[in-house]
């Protein structure tokens, strides 16, 4: 089996030179290109591969970077997301574990994280008090944590999509329709979190000053076909921005129920671009997140912060947004006029 020192003898070079650099850390130590790939390509000649196992052993650290979400790729867009943390980790070296998450259960969860020993932690859809737990508890064994979602806490790793920007742009572009009257369908739970999306389609309507556009309260408690047909049959609303894809496509379901044409009478957008939106009578007009991409600037994201002595993130909040874009379909059209 080839080492270390077989490389470090081949080439000329220290032993601590060569092992800096198939660990991966040139720029800590200021080693120049043509040393590295000197010792990349003598690596390669000799056949050498890393042991992990031993690896980790000595340093203590893992290349094994967690997942940990209720949901663990169910559904349409965690599958991307998880794709993307994936496709980036494998490309660094890395190994994506994934971690079940159990709301107000975290003590299994920090048993299981810490036992393992993972460089870093993506979580998703994991609620303030667990994250401010598990965040405190990770940083005592020096594993950061990076959240999909913005948690109101001063410190931390978030990469977040810029979903207010993405509601906001659908209701101007609704607006540029001739739209003054839009509803908007959320739930009481949203609002109560005070949901980027809730504040995105505010902004909207208030730049605006779009007096007659609210939030739908018949829908924030109740959301049974049977109110959202009554909804969309009273025609108090030009146009509803849904804040998911899936409520755009219930209300897209109510709307024939209740033999009101979209876009002809009502104009309808979602929010996230899910595959089956293209597939809908008529093609959904959304907000698309990039889901898989979002997933791979996260990992870049968490391994900077690996490599980064400072640890600034137990102290500071570190943002970072991912732009989403709206997509045009055809359930949207100029206003039509309502009672």
């Amino acid at each position: 089996m080839v080492t270390i020192n077989d490389i470090a003898q081949n080439t000329g070079l220290s032993r601590s030179t060569v092992s800096a650099v198939l660990s991966g850390k040139t720029e800590s130590i200021r080693i120049s290109q043509t040393t590295s790939e000197l010792i990349r390509k003598a690596a390669d000649r000799l056949g050498y591969h890393r042991n992990s196992l031993a690896y980790q052993m000595v340093t203590g650290t893992t290349n094994v970077i967690g997942f940990l979400s209720e949901d663990l790729g169910g559904t349409e867009f965690t599958g991307a997301i998880l794709s993307g943390i994936m496709c980036e980790s494998a490309g660094s070296g890395y190994y994506t574990k994934l971690f079940p998450y159990t709301r107000g259960h975290v003590e299994k969860n920090l048993t299981d994280i810490i036992g393992q020993r993972p460089a870093g932690i993506i979580s998703f859809a994991v609620n303030q008090p667990d994250f401010e737990r598990i965040f405190d508890q990770l940083a005592k064994f020096g594993i950061p944590l990076l959240s999909l979602q913005n948690i109101e806490i001063n410190r931390g790793i978030f990469v977040i999509t810029a979903d207010a920007d993405g509601v906001t742009a659908a209701v101007e572009h609704l607006y540029s329709l001739g739209h003054r009257k839009i509803g908007f369908f959320t739930n009481r739970k949203s609002m109560e979190l005070k949901s980027p999306r809730n504040e995105g389609f505010l902004n909207g309507i208030t730049k605006h000053n779009l007096s007659e556009s609210v939030v739908i309260p018949e829908l924030l408690d109740t959301a049974d076909m049977e109110t959202l047909t009554r909804v969309v049959a009273s025609k108090s609303y030009t146009a509803i921005v849904c804040d998911t894809d899936y409520n755009a496509m219930r209300i897209l379901q109510a709307a024939a129920k209740a033999g009101v044409k979209v876009p002809g009478e009502l104009s309808v957008t979602g929010f996230a671009n899910l595959a089956a939106v293209e597939l809908c009578i008529p093609p959904l007009t959304t907000v698309l997140q990039p889901f898989t991409q979002w997933g791979m600037a996260a990992m870049r994201k968490l391994l900077s912060v690996i490599n980064d002595k400072s640890k600034s993130y137990l102290t500071e909040k570190i943002v970072e947004k991912i732009e989403v874009k709206l997509i045009e379909r055809e359930s949207t059209a100029p206003a039509y006029p309502v009672n």
